[in-house]
């Protein structure tokens, strides 16, 4: 299973770096709408970044998480 918050694998305790951004942006003890809002910016930065064809090889899985 995969811990957002910790960006890590729990199964394995790995950490997952394409994770580490998310991880830096939503928190638990934000309320919910917040690590929403956190979340459709990541998105919104993301597709920006293709548009401008400046994705990072991390972005997709990053995105699909």
């Amino acid at each position: 299973m995969i811990d957002f918050y910790r960006g890590i694998d729990r199964d394995t305790d790995l950490v997952i770096p394409y994770l580490a951004e998310l991880a830096r942006k939503i928190s638990p003890k934000r309320s919910a709408n917040a690590n929403y809002r956190s979340i459709e910016q990541l998105v919104e930065e993301l597709g920006s970044r293709e548009a401008l064809n400046r994705s990072r090889p991390d972005d997709q899985a990053l995105l699909e998480a």
